[in-house]
């Protein structure tokens, strides 16, 4: 029998990954716009975002399956913290490119979560 507590944690465990998530795109994108970046630069920065979700979306089923939907789950999270610790470091301007790689790895995380917590849930609702 699973644990009971695992829906609850997986919830949780979603729902502050997306609450960190929305908090740093908004961060970044108020912080890089007053250091003056354009409105392209930043665009791309976001495009990058979506893009790579996309590609996760696309392979992470498949992924979930494979290696375990706790596991790409746990990558997700990880991947999220180490994005958001590598924003928190200072530097005086980070290079576009930069903003980019470390969007583009928090739209990964994001997918990889979203796609987990929900293929989790569903296993638990049809244990039911």
């Amino acid at each position: 029998m699973t644990n009971p507590h695992q829906p609850l944690r997986i919830a949780i465990a979603y729902n502050t990954l997306t609450l960190s998530d929305g908090a740093l795109r908004m961060v970044m994108l108020f912080h890089y716009a007053s250091l003056g970046y354009s409105a392209l630069s930043l665009a791309l920065v976001f495009a990058t975002y979506e893009l790579c979700g996309v590609v996760v979306n696309l392979v992470g089923g498949a992924l979930a399956q494979r290696l375990g939907a706790l596991v790409t789950l746990r990558i997700g999270l990880l991947l999220q913290a180490a994005v958001l610790v590598s924003m928190a470091i200072p530097r005086e301007l980070h290079a576009v490119w930069v903003i980019m790689l470390l969007q583009g790895c928090a739209g990964i995380a994001k997918d990889l979560t979203k796609i987990s917590a929900k293929s989790r849930s569903e296993e638990h609702t049809s244990e039911l």
